[in-house]
């Protein structure tokens, strides 16, 4: 009996990695860390551990899953639709409406690619494993956006919860930015991040940034609306 931490799919933890390459003829290890490395270039400052960012359920296409695919890109947090079909990903059982543990384990599956409930993910006939051949395309921009972010340095530095966010949001230009922020301490490494000052600009940083929304809604939202805001006050009173 082994606990779920030896059943994670991130660092493959609980195997031995010689032996798994080995057996497979492939090193899977290896070949986790160089993905989720890309992945998560554009935000490595954060501090958070890669578990933060891949969830603990499985998140998967069905367009894809039918030829037997999945893709880190799949289980990033930040990503919602399936990078290649452009459609939601799905993070619960169709039949039963339950989360499949991304984990090496038995506890919602009663078979291959199959729930407990008996609603079948996927259906492996031997046509579609020859499919496994095929070269997967990246359409969504969003996706091509990020991914493209962490190849090159970049000084700018972003806020942001990441199970309230997606990539979507990075491909649009802020109609609000800071110049307040970190202005001296943009390189002084990774240390920074650690000390009380960063606690202290972020506070600074936070008041800024309402005093700037606040503005930017005073002077370019209210004036369009001002009829309404009448309106509903007068009816209102």
């Amino acid at each position: 009996m082994i606990g779920d931490k030896r059943r994670e799919l991130l660092s493959l933890s609980g195997f031995d990695h010689q032996e798994l390459a080995h057996f497979l003829k492939y090193d899977s290890a290896s070949h986790n860390k160089t993905i989720l490395t890309a992945i998560m270039k554009p935000v490595e400052y954060f501090q958070d551990r890669k578990e933060s960012w891949f969830p603990k359920c499985l998140k998967w296409c069905p367009e894809c899953l039918k030829g037997g695919y999945h893709s880190w890109l799949h289980q990033f947090i930040m990503i919602q639709r399936c990078p290649e079909h452009e459609i939601s990903l799905l993070d619960k059982c169709p039949g039963c409406s339950e989360h499949i543990p991304f984990l090496i384990s038995d506890s919602m599956l009663d078979g291959p690619f199959t729930c407990k409930c008996g609603y079948r993910l996927a259906n492996f006939s031997q046509s579609l494993w020859a499919e496994w051949g095929v070269k997967i395309q990246i359409k969504d921009r969003s996706v091509l956006n990020w991914l493209a972010m962490g190849q090159y340095e970049d000084v700018s530095r972003w806020l942001f919860i990441p199970k309230r966010s997606s990539v979507d949001l990075f491909t649009f230009e802020p109609a609000i930015k800071s110049k307040v922020f970190c202005g001296a301490n943009r390189n002084t490494g990774s240390e920074y991040y650690f000390k009380s000052r960063f606690k202290d600009d972020i506070y600074i940083q936070n008041m800024e940034t309402f005093r700037a929304t606040d503005r930017y809604i005073r002077k370019k939202i209210l004036p369009k609306h001002h009829i309404c805001i009448q309106t509903h006050y007068t009816h209102w009173t």
